[in-house]
């Protein structure tokens, strides 16, 4: 399998993807070749496998998961979230590098967006955080 048999990225939609492979001195908790998927444009990476082709099948897979279930929520700046699933996040370009993970049970309210991005203030203690808005979905937020 190739990769233009591999489904868009299921975080931005872009069809600009790339296999890699990576070893076990890198990553402690691989094979000792470990391949996966990453979309050139938002970094998101996924379908880790121990060969090219389970790479892509698990990374064609998880697109058609994202497609079923993640209906956005309204974004709207001052709406407040409640994370209702942990999740790794991640935003990388240009502009900004960060990224983290979201606990079940931190409440956020969203203080700014454009078109690609939401940026979020953590109630409890103003931490700001910046995400792709498709992120802001049911399947890891409520609205509070």
């Amino acid at each position: 399998m190739d990769n233009k048999n591999l489904n868009p990225c299921p975080f931005c939609g872009s069809v600009n993807l790339t296999t890699n492979h990576c070893n076990q001195e890198l990553y402690s908790h691989a094979e000792e070749w470990l391949y996966y998927v990453s979309c050139m444009k938002c970094e998101g990476k996924g379908g880790y496998g121990s060969t090219r082709e389970e790479s892509h099948m698990k990374w064609n897979m998880r697109f058609v998961a994202n497609i079923q279930v993640a209906q956005e929520l309204p974004v709207s700046i001052g709406n407040e979230y409640e994370v209702i699933s942990d999740t790794f996040y991640w935003l990388h370009d240009e502009e900004t590098k960060n990224n983290g993970a979201l606990k079940k049970g931190d409440k956020y309210k969203l203080v700014d967006r454009n078109v690609k991005k939401a940026i979020l203030e953590k109630e409890d203690d103003g931490t700001i955080i910046e995400v792709y808005r498709e992120l802001i979905n049911v399947e890891t937020f409520k609205m509070v």
